[in-house]
């Protein structure tokens, strides 16, 4: 069952950086919604799903393999501070 609250500033770093997001359980709202649309990572719900993603994730390490998250950049750019900082501006000026 995934839970919905408060999506993290921290993703948003890990995006930017190219860090691959493990999101275990998904939330069936926002946080799964930003991983799907970036690329950014992967959503595990189930104890194997989680087990295959760490096996995957510890076979790189020990192969000293690094990975970075395969993201869409046209679709990170609207979770950018300065796209953020737009929309808010777009929103403030319609008041």
């Amino acid at each position: 069952k995934g839970y919905k609250g408060i999506v993290a500033s921290k993703i948003y770093e890990y995006m930017a950086s190219g860090t691959p997001v493990l999101v275990a359980p998904g939330d069936n709202g926002t946080v799964d919604e930003i991983i799907n649309i970036s690329g950014c990572g992967s959503i595990a719900n189930t104890e194997e799903e989680i087990l295959n993603q760490l096996n995957i994730a510890y076979e790189h390490f020990s192969k000293k393999v690094v990975i970075k998250g395969e993201t869409n950049p046209p679709e990170i750019w609207q979770f950018s501070r300065e796209t953020q900082v737009q929309k808010l501006a777009g929103i403030l000026e319609q008041m």
